[in-house]
């Protein structure tokens, strides 16, 4: 006697429907960012930042259905199970590929012989405060530079308060909300003129800090707008191609912020910042062109994730938008995400650096 199987519930029913849509959606746009790279729009933006989302969604779904299944004794057939194998692997292996793009590079650590810097970038969340653990972090670390977005005044008064002394370069602009920026360093310092550079979400900043030996290291500090702002260049402009303008508004900005850098010469550069961008998108690659490497090259790029901060409920490994390059006069030599955001969403991004021969 042939037995029947149950039918399957609606709630497994609605997480294969819905799963199936949402990641082979997102397989066929990740694939074309990763087989082409024509001038990025918003349909690959939004593959590249929801893929790893939509992945955690339908896995999480997929264990979750696979549950309820077992408990009601249903079968799940074998077609639907390598369907969905097959779905999430095109998802997960240009994830995986993206990731590693940075090994590109061989990053040589054999014989640095220069001295050793220190640099700490995060993303301060300018309209709140950070939690005092924030401070401790700095005071414990004493990193050599560091590059702050959406500093608010309050935040930068308190780190001239606790930490103030330990950092004769302080290029600070604080603002309310997220237009922040600063950089304070352990040594003298000079801020170039800025003001010409087209602006993300605050004015970049190059400062030329002055090493020991002659030395001198540009950093630059950048805060790249999101592409999804609304960018107007017409009246007539949809909310497709207002959203389209805005990555292209980031990757101007990216061009001349990097071609701003090259008008002096100095021995090493550092461009530390949100990027608003994953390793996937096309203005992580610009930076890369130009000849700056990513500190993260080092170690495992997977463990690398800034956004969001812990508490936040996602995977905290979800997005790693916060950056810290460097040219090849440098070379990195460790480089770690602090253990948590400290108030803000982003968790700041430390990298040991040492200069070459």
């Amino acid at each position: 006697m042939s037995s029947v199987t149950p039918n399957p519930s609606p709630f497994t029913r609605r997480c294969t429907r819905t799963g199936s849509i949402l990641i082979a959606s997102c397989a066929v746009l990740y694939l074309a960012a990763f087989l082409t790279d024509y001038e990025e729009n918003i349909l690959i933006f939004l593959a590249n930042v929801f893929a790893p989302a939509a992945l955690v969604v339908v896995v999480g779904g997929a264990i979750i259905a696979e549950l309820f299944s077992r408990f009601r004794k249903q079968q799940v057939a074998p077609r639907r199970r390598i369907i969905g194998a097959l779905l999430i692997i095109s998802v997960l292996v240009p994830t995986v590929v993206g990731e590693l793009r940075g090994h590109a590079t061989p990053n040589d650590t054999s014989s640095p012989a220069g001295m050793e810097l220190t640099v700490l970038d995060a993303n301060l969340l300018g309209p709140v405060d950070v939690t005092s653990g924030f401070y401790d972090e700095v005071a414990r670390r004493k990193p050599d530079i560091i590059a702050l977005q959406e500093l608010n005044p309050t935040v930068a008064n308190n780190l001239i308060s606790k930490v103030g002394d330990l950092y004769p370069c302080k290029q600070l602009a604080p603002q309310p909300g997220v237009n922040g920026m600063g950089v304070f360093a352990r040594f003298p310092c000079i801020q170039r003129d800025t003001s010409h550079v087209r602006a993300g979400i605050g004015m970049p900043q190059i400062v030329d800090v002055a090493l020991p030996d002659n030395k001198t290291v540009a950093v630059i500090n950048v805060h790249t707008i999101p592409p999804h702002w609304l960018v107007k260049k017409s009246p007539d402009d949809s909310t497709i191609r207002q959203l389209s303008n805005a990555i292209v508004e980031r990757e101007l900005f990216i061009k001349e912020v990097l071609e701003e850098s090259r008008l002096v010469r100095t021995d090493a550069v550092i461009l530390a910042g949100d990027l608003n961008a994953t390793t996937r998108n096309r203005v992580y690659r610009m930076v890369r062109r130009m000849g700056l490497f990513d500190s993260f090259s080092v170690g495992s790029r997977l463990h690398g994730g800034t956004w969001p901060a812990p508490y936040i409920p996602l995977p905290s490994w979800l997005v790693r938008i916060d950056f810290i390059f460097h040219c090849r006069g440098l070379v990195a030599l460790h480089s770690e995400t602090l253990p948590e955001g400290y108030g803000s969403d982003h968790r700041g991004i430390i990298a040991k650096l040492a200069l070459r021969k």
